[in-house]
Formats: structure tokens, C-alpha cells, sequence
């Protein structure tokens, strides 16, 4: 359904969706994005670090030139949880583009490329609920993160392999 999905938004509005070095223009839309969402991170050198040191494939949502929104799927995201791999992060639609279905596209689309547990946190319960109906995750514990409570979650990917 998901690629079905995305073949369908893909032939009506020209979407794509790109790992960040092939589509290299795009960059600084990331790292604006990134200090726009991430409390983490505070100058452009952070956002540079963080990309190069996290075990992350960056995933661009776009129209032609256009930056619509991003994805992360990193190897660790949070470092109480390390022996936890494989996680969704950074999420992220511009303010225009929201309320469209794309970050909703854009997690679906990581999703169907996972082959074994995924996890994330969120950082709040509204958000907590959407992924947990929306997308299948479970709550996994409740944690403090940078001074506040977070959520984290995961969902398990069941591969059949006939």
C-alpha cells in the first residue's frame, strides 16, 4: 500500500524522495531544518557533527527543486538506549507543506525499507498516540531526554521468508 501510495503522490506532483548525497542541493535545507527541530542542535558546526558522527542515511522529500520535508534513519539516537539500533529521527515538513500527508509518506517510506525493529521517541503523548495508531509503535518505556519527558517506541518489522 505504501508504494502504491507513494507511486501515486510520485505521478501527481512529481515527488521524490532521495538519500541526501544524491541529492547534495538540498543540504542546506536540511541543516536549517535540523536547527529548526532539534533542540540539540544549536550552530551549523552541531548540524555538521551530528550528520557525520550518527550512523545516519538522510532521506529528501522534494518536487524538482523544491524541498518539502526529510527523513533519518540512524544506527543510535538516544545514548541511555545504545543497545538499541535502528531508528526513525528527525522527521520533518516545512511549514507550508504540512497537513498533506507527507510526513506520513515520508515515515511509510522508511518503514517499508526497515527489515527488522524500528524505534523512536516521541516528545510528547499527541505524538505518542498518532505513531501508535497511525504506524504501529509501542510504547517501550518513558524517559527524561534533554530535560523533558519523552516517549520511546518501537515497532517490530516481521520479514516472512518464504
Amino acid at each position: 500500500m505504501v508504494f502504491f501510495l507513494f507511486n501515486n503522490y510520485k505521478k501527481m506532483n512529481n515527488l521524490q524522495i532521495n538519500k541526501l548525497q544524491d541529492v547534495p542541493q538540498f543540504m542546506d535545507d536540511v541543516i536549517r531544518s535540523l536547527l529548526k527541530s532539534n533542540l540539540e542542535l544549536i550552530t551549523r558546526q552541531d548540524v555538521e557533527e551530528y550528520m557525520t558522527n550518527s550512523g545516519s542515511s538522510f532521506f529528501v522529500l522534494h518536487q524538482e527543486d523544491r524541498f518539502i520535508g526529510m527523513a533519518n534513519n540512524r544506527l543510535n539516537d538516544m545514548p541511555d538506549l545504545y543497545d538499541l539500533n535502528n531508528w526513525l529521527a528527525d522527521v520533518y515538513v516545512i511549514d507550508s507543506e504540512r497537513n498533506k500527508g507527507f510526513m506520513t509518506l515520508l515515515i511509510s517510506f522508511l518503514l517499508k525499507r526497515t527489515i527488522s525493529t524500528i524505534y523512536l521517541y516521541a516528545t510528547n503523548e499527541g505524538l505518542m498516540k498518532m505513531y501508535n495508531t497511525k504506524f504501529g509503535f509501542s510504547l517501550l518505556e518513558k524517559t527524561m531526554y534533554h530535560n523533558r519527558l519523552v516517549y520511546v517506541m518501537k515497532r517490530e518489522i516481521n520479514c516472512n521468508v518464504s
